[in-house]
């Protein structure tokens, strides 16, 4: 049997992709809410932590953390990514 681990971690485009979707999701809640602020419609369709969060504190309170998550995702799937890239190229180099 190998000695190799198999990692338990979600790799770097799994992650990268989490991002995005965070990013869609960051744009589609800004558009929503500056829309139900202005008065163009007369109610949104939203998740029940986005609407306590825009209850608490505006539009800004419900937007700010999907992008800060976003981010977040964003930094850890460029650096498992470049993990991955190191490890792919020490196994290759070891064979």
């Amino acid at each position: 049997m190998s000695d190799m681990q198999v990692a338990k971690k979600p790799n770097g485009v799994v992650t990268l992709l989490g991002s995005a979707a965070f990013i869609l999701m960051t744009f589609i809640t800004y558009r929503d809410m500056t829309a139900l602020e202005t008065g163009r419609v007369s109610s949104v369709s939203i998740n029940v932590i986005i609407k306590i969060l825009y209850e608490l504190g505006g539009k800004w309170a419900a937007v700010v953390p999907l992008g800060v998550t976003a981010i977040f995702l964003g930094v850890r799937g460029i650096r498992r990514f470049g993990e991955e890239r190191r490890t792919l190229r020490k196994l290759e180099g070891r064979e």
